[in-house]
């Protein structure tokens, strides 16, 4: 494996990686907790330390903690998306649809109105095109 492949080497969805965060706070807190019992064995006899304290044959394991960051871990690098190659990233774009009706019966052409009613509404609908940047328009 080379550096140039390696330098190839990203996610997709890189915003994923902190979601890593929560799961290694956590892993600190129960962590803690967990040392607690152990440095009350400097301040306590240990006559009598064990019976203040739990066995550790009765505490809870770590090793639910720990498959459980396992998962949580592998988890979030897989939602991240690793990949070697880069992939097109689809763009959103508005699919909205416009349906423009135009009459075209000979009523249209009548010069009551200088330019006539038809030149008049074709020029309605090229600024109306001219407008719109995206989505999908049809005339009828």
């Amino acid at each position: 494996m080379s550096m140039q492949d390696l330098a190839q080497f990203h996610f997709l969805r890189p915003l994923w990686i902190l979601a890593i965060l929560p799961a290694l706070l956590l892993c600190w807190f129960f962590w803690r907790q967990k040392n607690r019992a152990i440095n009350w064995r400097g301040a306590i006899n240990p006559a009598l330390l064990n019976h203040l304290l739990e066995d550790s044959q009765h505490s809870n394991p770590r090793w639910p903690w720990l498959l459980l960051l396992c998962a949580w871990l592998i988890s979030c690098l897989a939602m991240a998306g690793p990949s070697w190659q880069k992939l097109p990233q689809p763009v959103h774009q508005k699919q909205d649809a416009l349906v423009i009706v135009m009459d075209l019966s000979l009523s249209m052409y009548a010069e009551d109105i200088k330019p006539s009613r038809l030149t008049r509404a074709q020029h309605k609908v090229i600024d109306i095109l001219n407008e719109r940047n995206e989505g999908l328009t049809a005339l009828v």
